[in-house]
């Protein structure tokens, strides 16, 4: 007789129990624990979101234990909703030449808190059917010392619907420092509101130091959007010192768009300007229907 192997099978048991465990379309929190940027190393941020979240057809979460700044090498595609808690983590690009995120087919429904994005063309592109996400209290642009020189060349790339980028106080974005646009609403199928609010945009963490993008926020394409909202709730956003506009919309596809409770060149005390070199707000010729502030309330005025 055979002498059994009882501790093989006992493993190979525990396996199949866990296996077993985790239903189709159930949650998965992955753990990134190191610096690599290399999808077949377990613990990286290319392997946990390729090989497991993409893969997970649930919604999942990704967290970090690195102690120190992530780098890739190209963008990462993410197509599955997925919640990043960045708790302050870091995550930079080798060139200026691609997107670190790009949200894509998948992922609506996704939310990204806690990270910083830098030295990318675009930090994070919410894709034509990324819907529903939320971008809440991130870095876009800097890293979290707020180092002025980590811009990106786009913060934030909107080609898709219903998404909210910040909210109130503890929500709110940093973006600074990017080279073109802090947020971009573009593409070809236009962007539906959208909302905008709470962010600070050309100015850092403190309400009053100047580190600009070119344009704060650029709406070449957009039905609907909501740029700010109640300042007495802490929506309006803080759009001051970028080196030409706070707000530019470009283009006939621009309909519908509301800014209001916004601050567009003070500081967050109000206390002293901080202008957009050339327009706080401008409208191309060729925009329509849309509105700046709103009558009554004293907290929808710009």
């Amino acid at each position: 007789m055979q002498p059994q192997n009882h501790k093989g099978r006992t493993a190979l048991l525990a396996i199949l129990f866990v296996a077993a465990c985790r239903l189709p379309g159930s949650a998965g929190t992955y753990l990134v624990d190191r610096t690599e940027d290399n999808a077949t190393i377990a613990g990286t941020l290319r392997h946990e979101i390729y090989f497991n979240a993409n893969i997970n057809p649930g919604p999942d979460t990704i967290i970090f234990n690195v102690g120190t700044s992530i780098a890739v090498y190209s963008q990462i595609d993410v197509n599955g909703q997925l919640e990043i808690q960045g708790s302050g983590q870091t995550i930079g690009a080798y060139a200026k030449t691609y997107p670190i995120f790009n949200f894509g087919n998948g992922a609506a429904g996704s939310t990204i808190t806690g990270i910083a994005l830098v030295d990318a063309d675009v930090g994070l592109l919410l894709g034509s059917n990324c819907n529903g996400t939320i971008v809440k209290g991130c870095r876009i642009g800097t890293d979290w010392e707020e180092v002025d020189d980590r811009g990106c060349n786009i913060g934030i790339d909107v080609r898709s619907h219903y998404n909210v980028i910040g909210g109130p106080a503890g929500d709110r974005n940093i973006i600074i420092n990017n080279g073109q646009y802090g947020i971009r609403l573009l593409h070809t199928i236009i962007p539906r509101q959208n909302k905008i609010q709470g962010n600070y945009i050309g100015l850092q963490s403190d309400g009053m130091t100047a580190v600009p993008n070119d344009i704060g926020i650029f709406i070449q394409d957009s039905l609907s959007a909501w740029i700010g909202g109640d300042a007495a709730s802490g929506e309006g956003n803080l759009i001051s010192g970028n080196t030409q506009y706070g707000i530019y919309c470009d283009s006939a596809d621009c309909i519908g768009n509301t800014i209001v409770g916004n601050l567009v060149g003070l500081n967050a005390a109000q206390s002293a300007q901080v202008p957009n070199q050339a327009d706080g707000i401008r409208f191309n010729q060729n925009c329509a229907g849309n509105y700046v502030g709103l009558p009554g309330s004293s907290q929808y005025r710009n």
